[in-house]
């Protein structure tokens, strides 16, 4: 039940946000807005970055009687709803900036309700079942964005922009019927929680190596995500192909390299399979780069580089998510998880406005080749610095079998 509960969880979370982040930059791409306002869309994933800073907040209030993880569930589940219904009333084609400005204000919605995602998933899942709960997060994710980011592009595209928002606000009202049967984790964890500190997590030295190796990942990612849809677009590809392509990949990834790297990561060490996944991360964007150096891509070759790249986005969140579990501290182990990756997500902020501006003045090769550079960056840190993590702390509520 806790896998299932953090998939459903994480989709919902996510389903507003990939509709702005990543279904609405290609609807304005269709309507001629230019590669640097798209790359500012990615800005709005700037929330994620800076939720560590009200992620104890998060761990510590509640409304009485509904439960900490409930209560911050449904207000922000609320918030993202009354978003996306002020975006029904406007024109993507005539009101991008107030677009950008409701988009900032859903990842707000979304990374706050991370939090109580990740408090959730700490608390409850045991050491061996951690690679398994990153990827149940990813099968909530693979399912936010492909109802969010692809199922919603299609309906703006056969059916309008307003009937689109309309059809996203009746699934998050339907998803939060759920809400009910989430199980709260001990009141314990609450009185702990209250003694949470940034300041302890940042002094950790196991901490810098890790986010020294990491952030030049997240970069790659967050510029590859701004250039992989508008791509598509300038071959000529509709947005109902594209949002099939999307979807189906990334749910590829998740149901099937997602569970392949849970297995993996069950026999080789982390700092084992962070290499190995910087180093396929960083083969996958420069075999993009050299497809696009050779000219305009076929729409079969440039859909298959998404598939691969998707699947090398699968591996990075997986071997990531995973990693930054087995550095939280369980006795604050919802803001440590948040903050790992809050500033991970930082890293991709650079990246998104990095990649429309270099793919605007030099074409989408570079674009990528930059992201590739950034992959082999982090490949290179981590030969430098030891990746060894503390062994696991196994409490009595640690092991306790999950149902």
């Amino acid at each position: 039940m806790v896998l299932a509960a953090l998939a459903v969880l994480t989709a919902a979370q996510y389903l507003a946000l990939f509709f702005f982040y990543g279904a609405v930059p290609t609807v304005l791409r269709q309507a001629g807005a230019p590669l640097e306002l798209l790359g500012f869309f990615g800005l709005a994933y700037g929330a994620f970055a800076l939720s560590f800073l009200w992620a104890p907040y998060v761990d510590r209030l509640q409304i009485p009687g509904l439960g900490r993880r409930r209560s911050w569930i449904l207000a922000m589940q609320c918030m993202a709803a009354a978003f996306v219904a002020t975006a029904a009333w406007l024109d993507p084609a005539e009101d991008a900036f107030a677009l950008l400005l409701i988009a900032f204000g859903v990842s707000f919605a979304a990374a706050t309700q991370r939090i109580a995602t990740l408090g959730y998933a700490v608390e409850k899942l045991a050491p061996q079942r951690r690679a398994w709960g990153s990827t149940a997060i990813g099968w909530g994710g693979a399912v936010g964005l492909l109802l969010g980011g692809s199922v919603l592009l299609a309906v703006v595209e056969r059916f309008g922009w307003s009937t689109a928002c309309l059809v996203l606000i009746a699934v998050i009202a339907a998803l939060l019927l759920l809400l009910p049967w989430l199980r709260e984790p001990p009141d314990a964890t609450a009185r702990e929680a209250a003694r949470a500190s940034l300041a302890e997590l940042l002094r950790r030295p196991e901490t810098r190596r890790i986010l020294a190796v990491a952030l030049p990942l997240s970069f790659a990612k967050g510029l590859s995500f701004t250039l992989m849809q508008p791509r598509l677009v300038d071959l000529g590809v509709g947005l109902s192909d594209i949002a099939l392509v999307v979807g189906l990949a990334n749910a590829a990834g998740f149901m099937v390299v997602g569970p392949a790297v849970s297995l993996a990561l069950a026999r080789v060490s982390l700092a084992g399979a962070f290499r190995w996944m910087a180093a396929s991360s960083t083969a996958t964007l420069s075999l993009i780069a050299l497809i696009e150096f050779a000219g305009p891509p076929s729409v079969a070759l440039a859909m298959t580089s998404v598939v691969l790249l998707f699947a090398a986005f699968t591996v990075m969140q997986v071997v990531i998510t995973t990693l930054f579990m087995g550095l939280s501290d369980r006795t604050q182990g919802g803001t440590d998880l948040t903050t790992f990756l809050s500033l991970f997500a930082l890293g991709a902020l650079p990246g998104t406005v990095t990649g429309g501006f270099v793919a605007g003045a030099f074409g989408y090769g570079a674009g990528f080749a930059v992201g590739s550079l950034s992959c082999f960056a982090g490949l290179a840190i981590s030969r430098l610095l030891p990746l060894a993590l503390p062994a696991p702390q196994v409490t009595d509520r640690a092991v306790a079998p999950q149902r």
